[in-house]
């Protein structure tokens, strides 16, 4: 999906989150635009997630993340600030749940999705 936001835009493309910047410009003096985009540095994946028995999500902080968003079975269930996130109750139903994670920083692209990891409860 691709996603306008106040500050540019935003879009998964091979499993990369991008994010840019738009200008839009006047050229000379006519009615026609010029559109500039530009991106920026691409952040790390997030690495070392991990799931211990209680449910709790952790990984290693990745430099310039201003958070994280996770992401179980592909469906992003939430962003957070911090390196940590504990699943639902709801997901201790013993199936498998795929579990990814993305680093995200308003002047970088966010990153690709971690390696996944398997919660079965």
């Amino acid at each position: 999906k691709n996603f306008l936001t106040k500050n540019g835009f935003e879009y998964k493309s091979n499993g990369i989150f991008k994010k840019g910047n738009l200008c839009v410009r006047p050229v000379d003096s006519s009615l026609d635009m010029m559109i500039y985009v530009w991106t920026e540095e691409i952040l790390d994946a997030p690495k070392n997630v991990r799931i211990s028995a209680d449910r709790q999500i952790t990984w290693d902080a990745v430099t310039n993340a201003e958070s994280y968003i996770v992401y179980v079975d592909g469906v992003r269930m939430t962003t957070v600030r911090a390196t940590r996130y504990t699943l639902a109750m709801s997901y201790a139903d013993g199936k498998e749940h795929v579990i990814t994670v993305v680093a995200t920083a308003s002047k970088y692209i966010s990153s690709p999705e971690s390696d996944k990891v398997i919660y079965k409860s």
